[in-house]
């Protein structure tokens, strides 16, 4: 699944030619299919979706092909399995720790309801089964986040369980789905105090870590997925530790363009897949080329623009030629893992920056922003560390150029001497064993 990914509500057709170009894997499903936050597939076949509600019509980032009409597990499915068969991947929502929408107080209970209609309404649901999860703050108010939602403590009982029944539904229900990608790891930050895990202080008191109610549920749900050959990714929100990420797939970030965010990621992501979100055209300048090769150089991947992302980048002239442009050199990356190999590669004349990758049956240097007007570029490789004494092949893939180029090679002692063309101070070389 390594890529570029989207997070797009887009279930029409695709210019699939044009988005393989670019490098485009997966799809976090943008999924205002749920009824509301946190009921991601309710007990029934079919639901109304929150695109289709009045508070979806209130916000400008809801943006749905299917707008007034009810989804279902069937065509969920039937998604998935589309984007199977053009050779992508979809990740479907996940959240543990928001739910509901524009959520009221326990005085708006519906006492009368059935039992099994509660989960039509969110505020009647939260408080008849799921209650033990909300997080409250010093002034015995909840936190309110996204759609009047309150912020959930994952570590609660009754709530975990929602939360594994969930995942589960996931894994019965839609099969083609590669797994899920669960939002706003923001709010782990906090505490509850209403609750002691037995390691956590704050304040004075004993209290819960929400991050240590993540990896209680994470060794949980982790297992479910893993088992049934699915992944799991998330948008941390907030630079991350390792230790949060024993379960975890593949990161994709909303705020990878920023530096400490993006660092962060890109340490944890070593040998996972790490996928910046790119918020729209304005985020490629001024300097596009420069957007691009950051990512190279880390081996981080760029959202690509697909129909109907939501707050991220669309389809148009300027944005697909660049895409289109640099496609084939993250092309290269795709299955990376840093090489952590000692003095395994280096620029000769440091004039460029360089970064080395292993790849399935072999390794891709990302060689970028060289010195202005610079055509070309000398590389050291250690082949003895690489192991690159029998036989291998090396080319460059250019920004922009339509097939690989030979690349210059020596052999001198343990060390390989590449004279490597570039072009816009680029190129990704590919070392084949």
């Amino acid at each position: 699944m390594l890529g570029c990914g989207a997070y797009s509500s887009w279930e029409g057709e695709l210019d699939t030619a044009r988005l393989k170009k670019m490098n485009f894997r997966f799809n976090w499903k943008a999924s205002f299919d749920f009824p509301y936050m946190g009921m991601f597939l309710p007990p029934v076949e079919q639901w109304q979706t929150f695109a289709t509600s009045a508070e979806a019509a209130k916000d400008p980032w809801v943006r749905s092909p299917y707008k007034g009409a009810p989804t279902s597990r069937k065509q969920l499915e039937a998604y998935s399995k589309l984007m199977r068969g053009y050779g992508f991947h979809v990740l479907n929502y996940f959240n543990v720790t928001e739910f509901g929408t524009r959520v009221k107080g326990p005085e708006a209970v519906n006492k009368n309801i059935k039992e099994e209609d509660l989960w039509k309404n969110c505020t009647d649901f939260l408080y008849a089964k799921i209650a033990d999860g909300i997080l409250y703050n010093d002034n015995g108010s909840y936190y309110r986040t996204w759609g009047q939602a309150v912020v959930m403590d994952a570590g609660a009982k009754n709530y975990q369980n929602f939360l594994l029944e969930q995942a589960k539904r996931h894994i019965d229900y839609l099969p083609s789905s590669s797994g899920i990608c669960i939002d706003r790891m923001d709010w782990l930050r906090y505490f509850n105090t209403r609750a002691d895990d037995g390691i956590s202080w704050y304040e004075g008191r004993p209290a819960r870590s929400l991050f240590n109610s993540w990896k209680n549920l994470m060794d949980k749900i982790g297992p479910m997925m893993h088992d049934n050959d699915k992944v799991i990714f998330v948008n941390p929100m907030v630079s991350m530790r390792l230790d949060m990420m024993k379960q975890v797939d593949g990161i994709y970030s909303e705020h990878n363009e920023h530096g400490p965010g993006l660092n962060s990621s890109v340490f944890l992501g070593l040998c996972m897949p790490v996928c910046a979100w790119t918020w729209s055209e304005s985020s490629l300048m001024p300097d596009p080329d420069y957007y691009m090769q950051r990512f190279l150089y880390l081996g981080v991947f760029p959202s690509a623009p697909v129909p109907d992302n939501n707050h991220e980048i669309r389809p148009g002239k300027f944005a697909d030629t660049w895409y289109l442009k640099y496609g084939p050199l993250f092309k290269a990356l795709n299955g990376r893992k840093w090489c952590l190999k000692p003095h395994a590669a280096a620029v000769v004349k440091n004039d460029a920056k360089a970064n080395l990758f292993e790849v399935p049956g072999g390794y891709a240097l990302a060689i970028v922003l060289a010195d202005s007007n610079k055509t070309s570029t000398n590389i050291a490789l250690n082949a003895k560390e690489l192991g690159l004494s029998g036989k291998y092949s090396i080319d460059a893939l250019l920004p922009g150029g339509e097939s690989a180029v030979p690349v210059k090679s020596e052999m001198i002692k343990n060390t390989i001497l590449l004279t490597v063309p570039l072009q816009s101070r680029c190129a990704v070389v590919r070392i084949r064993q």
